[in-house]
């Protein structure tokens, strides 16, 4: 007779709950450029250089070495070196996350949300 072995709980699959939908109204894509936000809404401080996670029609999301306030109204410039393209938009922190001491997660709602063709040179 052999012994029964407990399952390992990190293979075990619920089945009980269905996968959840994505419930976002625009995917999410990656992105290339430089992005540098503004954090003085008189657009008289200097532009912080930030590291773009993700961009959609409705937001961005971005790395930085400075916390930035929930709610705080930002512009965020977009680069693309290697084709001269720039752009600015203004945005809305909704959301923040410290990912360690000196590094955090910040997402961004357009005050204006985007089309396609104002991001996708930048995919």
């Amino acid at each position: 007779m052999s012994p029964e072995t407990a399952p390992n709980p990190e293979t075990v699959q619920d089945t009980s709950k269905p996968p959840q939908k994505e419930r976002r109204a625009f995917r999410r894509r990656p992105f290339r450029a430089r992005v540098r936000i503004q954090t003085d809404s008189l657009g008289m401080g200097p532009l912080l250089e930030v590291n773009g996670l993700n961009i959609s029609e409705g937001g961005i999301a971005f790395a930085a070495s400075k916390e930035v306030k929930v709610g705080k109204l930002i512009v965020i410039e977009i680069l693309r070196p290697s084709i001269g393209k720039q752009s600015k938009w203004e945005a809305e922190v909704k959301w923040i996350k410290s990912t360690n001491e000196k590094q955090f997660h910040a997402g961004c709602m357009w005050r204006r949300r985007l089309n396609f063709t104002d991001i996708q040179t930048f995919l």
